[in-house]
């Protein structure tokens, strides 16, 4: 998974972590579209889902790295909530055994 480099500039906020992700920052390389859900796991793992023309779910380290653990070794798995249709997905949960429930709609 690439990321992204660009900066953010937090307003009223608390300063970034730069031991965290790329300076305190995890975001997909994604050239449109937008993350839609995230959730920390009790391993402190990061899932979050993305949408690009097609939905992905994305798996971190807990120091924000790819996890390369999942997904085939790319950090993420691709999918349709239904074959030939235009979905998204809208929400995350990752229970506690690690099975994961994503919502969406199509």
């Amino acid at each position: 998974m690439e990321m992204e480099s660009t900066q953010l500039k937090a307003q009223g906020a608390l300063p970034l972590d730069p031991g965290f992700g790329e300076s305190g920052q995890v975001r997909p390389n994604l050239q449109s579209g937008s993350v839609r859900a995230m959730q920390l796991s009790a391993d402190e793992s990061v899932y979050f889902t993305a949408w690009q023309n097609e939905n992905a779910l994305y798996r971190t380290t807990p120091d924000g790295g790819v996890d390369p653990s999942f997904g085939n070794g790319t950090g993420h798995v691709k999918w349709r909530f239904v074959s030939g249709e235009e979905s998204r997905p809208s929400c995350v949960l990752v229970q506690a055994d690690h099975k994961i429930l994503v919502i969406g709609d199509t």
